[in-house]
């Protein structure tokens, strides 16, 4: 949000007065900004009523967990968030009866659920050895029901856990290639008609669509959405220099109680149509930004040093640059079948030329050279040379269907979103997309560095 406000001063939309540490509307046009927003829940749609009781003993349990590590993309949400998830999953019936699994839990929501429902059937999984012992601990100190096991999302889930469970909860890095790999898992452990809830941070736009499109090419039904209901807490070294300089300049200040972000919370309903994506990926495209600077340099850790961390380290960046030796995409394939679309707009060659011209700079491609050719009597073919590779389109107005090839290389441009774009300004009303990971299956020589 403070990015946004130095950006709008920056721009003379607003101004900063220093003296009161407020900012005010230069630009009579624009409103001022009334919230409507529930005073008790803020907009998450739950209170925590008697839950709240349990606040005294789980501060005690939060007290001594393992400190959060970027090593393991750790970010420490607030007691109260672990406490409104066991709310939400209460009021929409997701807990009795169930068999419930976290694909990781450093915010140890399993265990304020079940300290909160003894009766719950509760697994977690986790790469973090720290955090299963810990949480371990915690259920044999107080007689829980849980189940916890290490377990890293990139390694074959084991047959036992195979359409096990009722209830799946994640918090996945926001990152199409990570999210995929998640949510893959997600579908493999969970029963055909499992709910699965999801924590994800919407940043840019684009990055955003990306995690939204994953969802829906699985054939998961997004039931409900909150913004807002996740809340992280603020930790200095998580910021840029860049952010620090404008905390200074705004007098921000933080305390124990200060929130980093937030993050939307999504409940999903598996159903017998859901399906896994294929994925195919290099250790370097599933780790975090903050995993990667942990990596790059041992300094960006949040946590102490201690033994385990540094083991974890050292064979992470070993097993990241064997795989990536072994795996290397070269670029990113999306082909496209695109039916029931306007006969008339099929033939015409301006209309062609600016619809794909328009969907490539709009997925960030960049055109280098175009050629485009008019069939007798009918049909179109087209292709853009790309910065990045290239695009293809061909027409068949009789049949009323368009084929789309996008070939990209690196990860500037986004080709699955091209041929989403061709297929909505065609008018299409049932479109196929399928995307191929190039140079992955062969150790490909190096001729410069």
């Amino acid at each position: 949000m403070l990015r946004l406000l130095d950006e709008m001063t920056e721009n003379k939309l607003i101004e900063f007065d220093i003296n009161s540490k407020e900012f005010f509307v230069i630009n009579n046009e624009i409103p001022k900004h009334e919230s409507y927003l529930c005073e008790n829940c803020h907009g998450k749609t739950v209170v925590l009523n008697d839950l709240e009781n349990y606040k005294k003993v789980l501060s005690e349990i939060w007290k001594n967990k393992p400190e959060p590590t970027l090593l393991f993309d750790q970010r420490p949400v607030t007691l109260d968030t672990s406490l409104n998830r066991v709310a939400y999953l209460l009021t929409k019936n997701d807990i009795y009866n169930k068999k419930i699994v976290f694909l990781g839990d450093d915010d140890l929501t399993s265990i304020c659920l079940a300290l909160t429902n003894p009766k719950c059937e509760i697994t977690v999984l986790d790469a973090d050895e720290r955090l299963i012992e810990y949480i371990k601990n915690v259920s044999n100190k107080y007689k829980l029901n849980i189940i916890a096991k290490v377990m890293n999302v990139m390694d074959k889930v084991d047959e036992d856990l195979l359409n096990k469970y009722d209830v799946l909860i994640t918090d996945p890095t926001p990152e199409k290639i990570p999210f995929t790999l998640f949510m893959n898992v997600a579908i493999d452990i969970t029963k055909s008609n499992a709910i699965i809830y999801a924590s994800i941070y919407s940043s840019a736009m684009m990055k955003t669509l990306d995690l939204q499109r994953v969802i829906t090419n699985m054939n998961l039904y997004i039931t409900d959405m909150v913004p807002n209901f996740t809340d992280y807490k603020y930790i200095y070294k998580l910021y840029s220099s860049n952010d620090i300089n404008k905390f200074e300049k705004y007098g921000v200040t933080f305390d124990e109680n200060s929130i980093c972000f937030t993050e939307t919370l999504f409940r999903m309903e598996k159903n017998y149509v859901a399906h896994k994506l294929p994925l195919k990926f290099t250790k370097e495209q599933i780790m975090g930004k903050a995993t990667k600077r942990v990596l790059k340099d041992e300094k960006n850790e949040v946590a102490s040093k201690n033994i385990f961390l540094e083991n974890a380290r050292k064979k992470m960046m070993e097993d990241r640059d064997k795989f990536n030796k072994e795996s290397i995409v070269m670029g990113h394939h999306a082909i496209s079948e695109i039916y029931e679309c306007n006969a008339e707009q099929l033939d015409n060659i301006e209309y062609i030329k600016t619809v794909v011209k328009e969907s490539a700079k709009a997925a960030n491609l960049t055109i280098v050279e175009e050629n485009f050719h008019k069939f007798s009597p009918i049909g179109i073919s087209g292709v853009l040379i790309l910065s990045e590779s290239h695009l293809t389109i061909h027409t068949w107005p009789e049949y009323k269907y368009v084929a789309i090839d996008c070939f990209t290389c690196g990860d500037k441009g986004d080709p699955r979103y091209a041929c989403e774009l061709i297929a909505q300004k065609l008018k299409s009303k049932n479109y196929i997309i399928n995307e191929i990971e190039r140079g992955m299956d062969y150790e490909l020589p190096r001729i410069r560095d």
